[in-house]
């Protein structure tokens, strides 16, 4: 059985399961609407009209509810969990595999840490000398098997908020281009996935996406695009994976 109540004239249409066509309306004038449903798998909906229209048109719907789908109960089934990911895994514990790369009065500092169940890395780094310097401080890994992926995946946080660019550098053989992509990082942890197919060229001149089977190294970059001269700042990444 189903009811509505409105104080205005309605009434239910009946759509059969799968089809768009109304095939049954039952039509009331009242404060209520009851219909008896067959039990067959259909949908319904309850329209309701003012008593006259201006102009002296036919009538139309003034109120149409959601869709009331009436059918067979069907069991539910909790969803399937998802594939587990594929990754290749560049940093979770141990020895840090990041080294340090910084112009002429910049400087940068790797060091292990504890963390909960295990170690972090913390990046620590200075921006020094002059604007025609070009300053910079990178935290340098290898890419083994990028090419076998569709993103890279950390957690992170910083000493206070910044903004951090991930990048990927082609083999000197290649020209040693590079791509980016940065992160917001700030006080909270967080886990933070890129898809390489958002990295972009850090200058005119390089395919428009990063040639995966080129790429020979990931970096974390602190240079005066993001991050004022003169300062300095540390975050913490964990968690380091080339992930599909």
């Amino acid at each position: 059985m189903l009811t509505s109540t409105s104080s205005r004239r309605s009434w239910w249409r009946r759509f059969p399961a799968g089809r768009a066509s109304c095939t049954r309306r039952t039509t009331v004038t009242g404060s209520r609407l009851d219909y008896q449903a067959d039990g067959a798998p259909a949908v319904y909906r309850v329209e309701a009209t003012l008593p006259v229209r201006r102009g002296g048109g036919p009538l139309a719907p003034w109120l149409v509810s959601n869709p009331i789908y009436v059918g067979p109960a069907v069991a539910w089934a909790p969803p399937a969990p998802p594939p587990p990911a594929a990754s290749k895994v560049i940093y979770k514990d141990g020895a840090s595999p990041l080294a340090v790369e910084h112009s002429d009065r910049s400087d940068g500092a790797v060091t292990v840490v504890r963390a909960e169940g295990g170690t972090q890395l913390s990046l620590r780094f200075a921006l020094g000398g002059k604007l025609s310097d070009a300053p910079f401080v990178a935290f340098a890994s290898g890419a083994p098997d990028i090419g076998d992926y569709t993103a890279v995946s950390f957690t992170g946080r910083a000493s206070r908020p910044m903004r951090i660019s991930v990048q990927l550098r082609a083999s000197p053989g290649q020209g040693s281009g590079r791509w980016r992509k940065s992160v917001y990082l700030d006080q909270d942890v967080r886990t933070v996935t890129l898809p390489f197919s958002e990295f972009r060229p850090t200058v005119n001149g390089l395919p428009p996406a990063p040639p995966l089977t080129s790429i020979t190294s990931l970096l974390f970059v602190l240079d005066t695009l993001n991050t004022a001269l003169g300062s300095n700042g540390e975050f913490l990444i964990d968690s380091l994976a080339f992930v599909r």
